[in-house]
């Protein structure tokens, strides 16, 4: 029988690209989905897609704050360990601050990574709970296969549509106004990959808060301005 997965979705991190793990969710899995007043709205294109699957998500509402659906999201986690501790365990976000938590518990022989969506679609991604889990296998690797199509969004006047781009079209276009030491850094690159398509780019406080929460104030707002001046170009 295979191992139950429960997914802890840090929905202000990776927005609405958990809905793609809704196809491969078998009957016994769980998707938890956190979120506060600050996580992304949801478009009518993915709200189509999760009515298709009526009764495989679990809502659960925190309290915002700094870092607050991460504590409550960890504290759930504890909770949960101590109901079901044979079951697998992935947290879905792009935030390496939950990897101290993740090697915590992995030394204890839990089955629990972490992980971005693109990540956990990869075959044979998730880690087998009977076995010694590396803490280095929660780390996201490059993505090799092309993502889903990202929903239509508009900056005023402007219409974007990413479904046409490949992962080389989207690398190139995120490169073309990066600095350097973002684009040589491959697991920077694959959270800003993951933030400016993962996002409604039509929410502009929305998009500055996800820089910021995976890179500081400093960078975050330096890489939120420099995507800020260029959303035009974006479209497919």
């Amino acid at each position: 029988m295979a191992t139950k997965k429960i997914f802890l979705v840090d929905t202000e991190n990776v927005g609405s690209t958990w809905k793609d793990l809704l196809p491969i969710k078998t009957a016994s899995d769980q998707i938890l989905l956190f979120f506060t007043e600050n996580s992304p709205n949801i478009s009518y294109v993915d709200l189509e897609l999760i009515l298709q699957f009526p009764d495989r998500v679990e809502m659960i509402k925190c309290n915002p704050g700094k870092n607050g659906l991460d504590f409550q999201l960890v504290s759930y986690l504890g909770y949960l360990l101590k109901t079901a501790s044979k079951s697998n365990y992935i947290i879905v976000s792009n935030d390496s601050g939950f990897d101290a938590v993740v090697k915590f518990w992995q030394d204890r022989g839990m089955s629990i990574s972490r992980m971005n969506v693109h990540r956990i679609l990869q075959p044979n991604s998730i880690p087998d709970p009977k076995k010694s889990v590396d803490a280095a296998a929660t780390k996201p690797k490059r993505e090799t296969a092309v993502p889903p199509a990202e929903p239509p969004c508009s900056d005023g006047d402007i219409e974007f549509d990413f479904s046409n781009l490949t992962v080389s079209e989207r690398e190139d276009l995120l490169r073309k106004y990066l600095p350097q030491e973002f684009y040589e850094d491959q697991k920077s690159f694959e959270t800003i990959s993951d933030i400016m398509f993962g996002h409604d780019t039509q929410n502009h406080h929305q998009l500055h808060l996800a820089f910021v929460k995976n890179f500081g104030d400093e960078k975050g707002t330096l890489l939120y301005k420099t995507f800020r001046k260029h959303l035009s170009e974006f479209r497919a």
